[in-house]
């Protein structure tokens, strides 16, 4: 059983603009420092670039309830917004409590 404290991965799968590729990647850290500022709950980012375009955006956040209020408050944020501008389009966003771990 899992609760809103449990720890949480949001899963972003988008698509880079082209072009804008560069930019993307050489923003993506004051972008990071600049939500982590507003949102501590945000502990660990991944990002993996699958090719043509396509990027799974890995955030682990201390709760889904903090990746909820991060993800409605991005668009406020403006290095997040100046970030998000590189991207053409978000596929799809899930978040889901993490349920087993082994490191």
């Amino acid at each position: 059983m899992t609760t809103n404290t449990a720890p949480a991965i949001e899963i972003v799968h988008l698509t880079v603009a082209t072009g804008h590729e560069d930019a993307f990647l050489a923003e993506r850290d004051g972008m990071i420092a600049a939500v982590r500022e507003v949102h501590p709950g945000l502990l660990h980012a991944q990002l993996v670039d699958l090719g043509d375009g396509q990027w799974i955006d890995l955030v682990r956040w201390r709760t889904i309830d903090e990746a909820h209020a991060a993800a409605a408050d991005f668009p406020n944020i403006p290095q997040a917004g100046a970030w998000a501008a590189h991207i053409a389009e978000v596929t799809s966003m899930p978040h889901g409590h993490i349920a087993h771990e082994s490191r």
